[in-house]
């Protein structure tokens, strides 16, 4: 009796299937919290790359980006896409930092100025690829897009624990429009950097001893 169900639960059917289930009840749980400002926070950051996605079709029809005098960027330049929509809306984000990340997540680090550049960007850009079909430059965008609605989630939640809801959301949008918010969708750590640190930030405001124990490190990683 027992040594049959051990065979159960450690076959990989029951494993999977098990593993399912938990992921499928976590994520009803969050969907039925899920919360119409952060509906609200989403359509800001779509509505912002839509325009900087005007700025840069209109710097690509102006004769724009000017390359850079940078070895690197001859080197990465090759592993661009040049179909219309890259050309028009993935590839003037090229320049850069992002020159540099994307530079790790393809050929790896090298005795060059790479070194200065944290791996988990890097990392989660070449992992990301293969979904966009081998776009490097379009991987690095959505996971900075993806990263900054989590970062303004989880800022409008830490507010919200300190704060009445109004104010909160005003924070966020405030924030977002700062000048210099482009970073946060740029193919930047900025995004990244904010998601893990507010997360770290939440968790020990719990003083929840699931995270904040490894969590301090992990902003770093991007930075």
């Amino acid at each position: 009796m027992f040594s049959s169900t051990l065979s159960y639960f450690s076959s990989p059917y029951s494993i999977s299937r098990t593993i399912h289930y938990s992921f499928s009840c976590k994520m009803k749980t969050f969907l039925a919290g899920w919360k119409k400002e952060w509906t609200g926070f989403a359509v800001a950051v779509i509505y912002l790359r839509l325009i900087y996605a005007g700025i840069g079709l209109w710097v690509v029809a102006s004769g724009g980006p000017i390359p850079l005098n940078e070895t690197i960027y001859g080197v990465i330049k090759p592993f661009l896409h040049i179909n219309l929509f890259s050309q028009y809306f993935v590839n003037p984000w090229f320049g850069w930092d992002t020159i540099a990340y994307l530079g790790i997540s393809i050929l790896g680090y090298k005795a060059d100025g790479s070194i200065a550049f944290m791996p988990l960007y890097s990392l989660l850009i070449r992992f990301a690829t293969p979904v966009f079909g081998g776009n490097y430059l379009l991987a690095a965008l959505v996971l900075s897009t993806i990263f900054c609605i989590v970062a303004l989630i989880l800022m409008y939640e830490l507010y919200g624990s300190m704060y009445p809801d109004a104010v909160a959301r005003d924070a966020v949008l405030m924030f977002l429009a700062f000048p210099t918010a482009f970073f946060l969708l740029a193919g930047y750590t900025e995004s990244l950097f904010m998601a893990l640190v507010l997360t770290f930030w939440i968790l020990a405001r719990k003083k929840s001893g699931s995270g904040p124990g490894f969590l301090p490190g992990w902003p770093h990683l991007p930075a």
